[in-house]
């Protein structure tokens, strides 16, 4: 299988070392076809032979990345896949990175570890890409029974939670799980389930205290603690707001359903 190209960008020349030697770029896939120092020279060599991903820091001279980002999608490279490399989190750039639909960031330095996991989903990705190309083509890909069913990212992040809504969770760890932006991972997630992420963990909370409230005798206080409240009057807060009904005239009311049809 051929290799996927990757363009380094940064105008620092021992972060660029270092994303050379320090990153198993084959091991997934992945060869570095060139390195620039801004992105006025990226730019450049886009044009002459556009890579499959390009790695670039934001700050630069001349042209900084955000600025390389917008010049390649004018430029007609809209599928060229992006990562940003940075240590830069103000929120101005975060939100015009989404706005370019850059999903994909890796905060410097760049840990190897961190950056390998990265390189698993983008080649997972690219590949995903290759399968449509060739299915709007109607030729059917190789293996292509064999590949796996994925939803992106977000079907991902919605599985996750699924697994670990008792936690207490914050969207920079889920983003930083899934190396994409949290801003990005924000908005791309309401999009796709018509609710915030943090809406959704409570969701899943509350869905899971009314079971235990119809099928147990739990004390309410340890009904909150297991689903994920260590403060008990919040649980209250967020179940009467999702239910209408305090806990307690929930496993009431489901008790006396319950007697119902028992009767009946």
């Amino acid at each position: 299988m051929m290799a996927y190209s990757v363009l380094l960008v940064d105008d620092e020349p021992h972060a660029l070392e270092g994303l050379q030697l320090m990153v198993d770029w084959e091991r997934f896939g992945f060869r570095v076809a060139g390195t620039c120092r801004d992105g006025e020279e990226a730019m450049l060599r886009i044009r002459i032979d556009p890579p499959d991903l390009v790695v670039t820091d934001i700050r630069m001279p001349v042209m900084d990345g955000l600025a390389l980002i917008e010049e390649a999608q004018r430029a007609g490279h809209r599928d060229l896949l992006f990562v940003i490399a940075s240590g830069y989190h103000d929120f101005e750039y975060a939100a015009r990175a989404v706005r370019l639909g850059v999903s994909h960031y890796l905060t410097k330095p760049v840990i190897p570890s961190e950056a390998e996991e990265m390189l698993g989903r983008l080649a997972a990705e690219l590949r995903e890409r290759e399968r449509a190309d060739l299915a709007s083509d109607d030729i059917e890909p190789p293996e292509a029974s064999h590949a796996p069913e994925t939803g992106g990212i977000q079907a991902g992040v919605a599985e996750y939670l699924r697994a670990h809504y008792r936690r207490s969770l914050t969207i920079r760890e889920i983003a930083e799980r899934f190396y994409v932006h949290p801003v990005y991972l924000g908005q791309s997630f309401a999009r796709k389930y018509g609710i915030g992420i943090l809406d959704y963990v409570h969701e899943l909370r509350i869905e899971e205290a009314k079971r235990l409230l119809e099928s147990t005798d739990m004390t309410l206080g340890a009904i909150a603690e297991s689903v994920g409240y260590n403060a008990y009057q919040y649980f209250l807060k967020q179940f009467e707001r999702r239910t209408g009904m305090k806990p307690a005239a929930y496993r009431l009311r489901a008790s006396g359903k319950t007697k119902t049809d028992s009767t009946s």
